[in-house]
C-alpha cells in the first residue's frame, strides 16, 4: 500500500482511497464529505448483503431437504409397462 501525503484522504490502494477521516457527527463533514460516501456505501453494500442472504437461505433450504431425505427416503416406485 503506498502513502500518498499530498492526497486528500491520505492512503491509496490500487481499488482507490481508504477512508482515513470519518466524523459522522459533525455538521459540516456530513454534509460536505460524509453524506456522500455513505450514500455510495449503501447503493453498493445494499445487493451485495440481499445476494448474500439469497445464497444463504438457498444452502439452508437444500442442506435441511438433503438431511431428510436421508432421514426419510420415499419408498421406491415400480414402474409398471
Amino acid at each position: 500500500m503506498a502513502t500518498n501525503s499530498d492526497k486528500p484522504g491520505g492512503l491509496m490502494t490500487d481499488l482507490g482511497r481508504v477512508l482515513t477521516d470519518w466524523r459522522p457527527e459533525d455538521d459540516e463533514f456530513w454534509r460536505s464529505k460524509g453524506y456522500p460516501i455513505a450514500q455510495r456505501n449503501l447503493w453498493i453494500s445494499i445487493p451485495c448483503l440481499l445476494l448474500a442472504f439469497c445464497v444463504w437461505l438457498v444452502w439452508s433450504a437444500v442442506g435441511y431437504a438433503t438431511q431428510r431425505d436421508r432421514l426419510h427416503p420415499s419408498p421406491p416406485t415400480s414402474c409398471s409397462g
